[in-house]
């Protein structure tokens, strides 16, 4: 996760921020707690009941928090006033960026959905998922800035510049400090700071960026601790087109060098196997990227279409899907159970060399490979079995997110919110 904020050379004295954090604490715990009270406040952070009064006028004059009715007290005199966030009073502009374009949702400070569209814009005009032409010349990247000024300037419709914080934006790669430039080797594509720069001094607002996958596991935290399952560590997968984790430890998103933590999908199964863009051999998501799983089902189903019930699933090869996959593996078609078990083979390689790592024992499974169903996951579980419960995969628990399609824009909106936001200064 990188901020680019405006360039400023405001000092910043102690006491402002001590202010500051004084101030966003009592946001966080409005935001994390429903309808709480001055007085529950002061109990919470232990701050001066003046000082807490003081703070939440200025939130509500800000219009970052609003009064909303009387609560429930045991104690005689008057009844506590109950505050929330106010969800209109600031908006999130987010664009996730993927093989096929850029999605682009505007958030309220609740993070309900304002409004959204999606701009096509294939990467694979760039050489992306070629595997014949690895040295094809990758994509600037301009033309991504370009899509979001023009997002933001003419397709939007509900956005308030007086009321944006930030334009965020998730990217499935890497962002190279060395290089200055985010890479999306995958995709073939790389955007040079300058270019994000110049989109931040054209929209005058600050622009903060985040590996897609790290977005979609800090979402997955929270949206698991709004059910009551409070977890600190968790790693999230994430396979699409490509594969990735997301890492979060004590709470926080781990990022690494590079932010390249979670590159799951460069760990190498077989290093005399397929050719990857990042330049090694066998690389796990050369084989369990969704676009591989369909290709691979495709030419396995030929192979077997005296099968009835594939034929009754199928009208063409064309229209084999995950969910037609995961069909078909509960209706016992034994060609594709045994496919299932070879992913679900490679997959649990994978976790198990990032579980031996990082010790998390909480993984999620998402960016699409849900699809494939409870199948998928009895598989993973049979993995651990056969292979008589490997001393630093037990108690592993693996199954799929709650967070859902946007959770990458939500986590990265929530990560903003929560620890880049700044109120007072």
């Amino acid at each position: 996760m990188r901020f680019l904020p405006n360039q400023s050379t405001m000092r910043i004295s102690s006491q402002q921020t001590i202010k500051e954090e004084n101030i966003k604490l009592l946001f966080n715990l409005v935001k994390q707690n429903e309808e709480i009270s001055r007085a529950e406040l002061v109990r919470k952070t232990k701050l001066s009941p003046t000082t807490v009064s003081t703070l939440v006028d200025e939130l509500l004059q800000e219009n970052l928090l609003i009064e909303n009715g009387l609560g429930a007290s045991d104690m005689p005199g008057r009844k506590p006033i109950k505050l929330k966030v106010c969800a209109g009073g600031r908006q999130i502009a987010v664009f996730s960026l993927s093989r096929w374009g850029v999605l682009y949702t505007l958030y309220d400070l609740e993070l309900n959905e304002i409004e959204t569209c999606f701009v096509e814009h294939p990467s694979d005009q760039y050489g992306g998922f070629d595997s014949s032409s690895p040295d094809s010349d990758p994509d600037s990247g301009n033309d991504y800035c370009e899509l979001i000024y023009d997002v933001i300037t003419n397709k939007a419709k509900h956005i308030d510049y007086e009321k944006v914080v930030a334009v965020c934006i998730t990217y499935p790669g890497l962002y190279l400090e060395k290089d200055q430039m985010l890479s999306h080797s995958a995709m073939r594509v790389s955007i040079k700071l300058d270019a994000i720069n110049l989109l931040r001094s054209k929209l005058s607002l600050p622009v903060y960026f985040g590996n897609t996958s790290m977005c979609f596991a800090y979402a997955e935290k929270n949206t698991l601790s709004k059910i009551g399952r409070q977890v600190k560590d968790l790693i999230y997968i994430n396979v699409c087109d490509g594969v990735g984790a997301g890492i979060v430890y004590n709470n926080q998103v781990m990022m690494g060098s590079d932010s390249s933590a979670g590159e799951i999908g460069h760990v190498s199964i077989d290093f005399k196997g397929r050719f990857c863009s990042c330049g090694n051999r066998g690389c796990l998501e050369q084989y369990i990227n969704t676009d591989a799983i369909i290709k691979t089902a495709r030419k396995l189903i030929a192979e077997n279409e005296s099968n009835g019930i594939l034929k009754a699933l199928l009208e063409r090869y064309e229209d084999i899907t995950l969910e037609l996959l995961s069909e078909a593996y509960d209706r016992g078609v034994a060609v594709v159970q045994n496919f299932i078990h070879d992913i679900a083979n490679m997959l649990y390689a994978g976790i198990n060399n990032i579980v031996c790592i990082t010790g998390i024992k909480q993984v999620v499974l998402g960016g699409g490979i849900e699809r494939l169903g409870a199948g998928l996951l009895n598989e993973l579980m049979r993995q651990g079995e056969e292979s008589g419960n490997r001393f630093l995969m037990k108690d592993v628990t693996i199954s799929y997110a709650m967070s859902g399609e946007k959770g990458d824009s939500i986590g990265i909106a929530e990560y903003f919110i929560e620890n880049v936001f700044t109120i007072s200064l």
